[in-house]
């Protein structure tokens, strides 16, 4: 069994977000897929993330869609700059939170 096992990053990217991303209409987990349609030097820039519940069963239990890697990693980016932000200029915003 060993020897079959697949070779873990063997693309070379790293999925951060594994385990924590789901589907806003169905609640299953969102996994990570080549993006095939473009070759760019970097490896974001050719992943996706689709939902897993559409990509076994279909449109019977989900629909089709997908979230490029590097448009989900700099809307996260973009959030916590915008905590860390507030919590160094504005004490008030985080004792609110």
């Amino acid at each position: 069994m060993t020897s079959r096992r697949r070779e873990k990053n063997k693309g070379g990217f790293e999925n951060i977000f594994s385990g924590v991303i789901k589907c806003a209409d169905c609640g299953y987990a969102l996994r990570a897929m080549s993006a095939n349609r473009r070759k760019r030097p970097d490896i974001i820039d050719c992943v996706q993330y689709t939902c897993n519940n559409y990509g076994r069963y279909g449109n019977v239990m989900c629909t089709a869609h997908a979230i490029e890697a590097r448009d989900l990693f700099n809307a996260v980016l973009a959030d916590i700059n915008r905590f860390a932000d507030m919590a160094v200029n504005d004490e008030r915003a985080v004792r609110a939170i």
